[in-house]
């Protein structure tokens, strides 16, 4: 035999053996993920809903994976910073996005250039039913008298807002196109912000979640005045739904914020199976399911191509409720996003 020969079926047993040992780290790599703590980035202030959910899920999620998340709020820019933080990280799984709806408006709102499409849904946890929510001793009766009085007053009345493409933007937004009312909008770094803030009277009202609103409604802080639905919540009785007290608002409704938990895209698929599976087994513990019924939430429960294609299809009908609003900077058609 040459040494020609020899040369060739040694090069070749060292191709094979390094393939081995490849295949071998990749098959390896599901049982050792994770082997350290995950970081879990939200893009918004504690207490608000995304932080709640979060908070609740994480802990039950972590019991699967044998490690826990390490949960970090960095609020501001309607979560644009957590996420380009996240999208700044190395995709393996160990900085994750406990995410909102807020990011699938983010092109048409001009707020960055980070969108949902660069990552990949873990899963969908929650959908909030939006409240409108004013300081328990506020002037206002009832929904009616309110907006009355917003009328009367343009732009005089003040929304607490979590910043351009948040949950009172876009609702706030809707009833400008629905109703013809107008609010002076008053930024603040999140959810629960917004709500201390209208308890103090520093703003006249705001649009939470259901989660926030029940809690500080049972405290007796706050009053409910609508939900954002075309029918009332049964977990709320005595609350009207905005639809049936102003049925030109029915085109727009039932509408949410939603929760769920994103990873970058090129995140190898064995760290995205290890982490869906250790959400589904989370959202099937009865603490979890006891969590979103006394938050007033519906949960969704989707992932993979469930997921994307329901955050397509709101994305396509608030892009657009935007757009005729006159609230979106650019239309949804320039990013082919398709009108419902």
């Amino acid at each position: 035999m040459s040494w020609k020969s020899i040369g060739s079926k040694l090069l070749l047993g060292l191709v094979c053996v390094s393939l081995v040992a490849t295949l071998a780290g990749c098959g390896g790599t599901t049982a050792k993920y994770p082997e350290k703590p995950m970081t879990l980035v939200l893009g918004w202030a504690a207490g608000g809903m995304t932080d709640r959910v979060m908070r609740f899920i994480g802990p039950i999620a972590e019991k699967e994976l044998g490690q826990p998340f390490v949960i970090t709020n960095m609020p501001g820019a309607t979560s644009a910073i957590a996420m380009q933080h996240v999208f700044s990280q190395k995709p393996d799984g160990y900085t994750i996005l406990g995410g909102s709806e807020n990011p699938a408006l983010f092109q048409v709102l001009d707020v960055s250039p980070r969108n949902y499409d660069e990552y990949d849904p873990i899963m969908l946890l929650a959908m909030s039913i939006p409240c409108i929510v004013v300081e328990a001793n506020a002037p206002w009766k009832d929904i009616k008298e309110f907006i009355a009085a917003a009328k009367a007053k343009p732009g005089g009345i003040k929304l607490g807002n979590t910043g351009i493409g948040g949950q009172p933007h876009v609702t706030g937004s809707m009833m400008k196109a629905g109703l013809g009312v107008e609010f002076a909008m008053v930024p603040y770094d999140g959810e629960g912000p917004t709500v201390t803030a209208t308890i103090g009277k520093h703003v006249d009202f705001t649009i939470a979640g259901a989660t926030a609103a029940v809690e500080n409604m049972r405290a007796g802080k706050i009053r409910i005045l609508a939900t954002f639905t075309n029918e009332k919540v049964p977990l709320l009785p005595g609350v009207p739904a905005l639809g049936e007290e102003f049925p030109e608002m029915k085109k727009y409704l039932p509408w949410g914020a939603w929760y769920g938990v994103f990873v970058k895209k090129g995140t190898p698929q064995n760290v995205k199976d290890r982490l869906t599976a250790a959400f589904k087994k989370a959202i099937e513990d009865p603490k979890w399911k006891e969590f979103t019924t006394q938050m007033v939430a519906n949960p969704l429960s989707l992932s993979g191509d469930d997921a994307v294609k329901f955050i397509k299809k709101w994305q396509s009908v608030t892009t657009w409720t935007l757009h005729e609003a006159g609230a979106a900077k650019k239309s949804p058609a320039d990013f082919n996003i398709p009108k419902p």
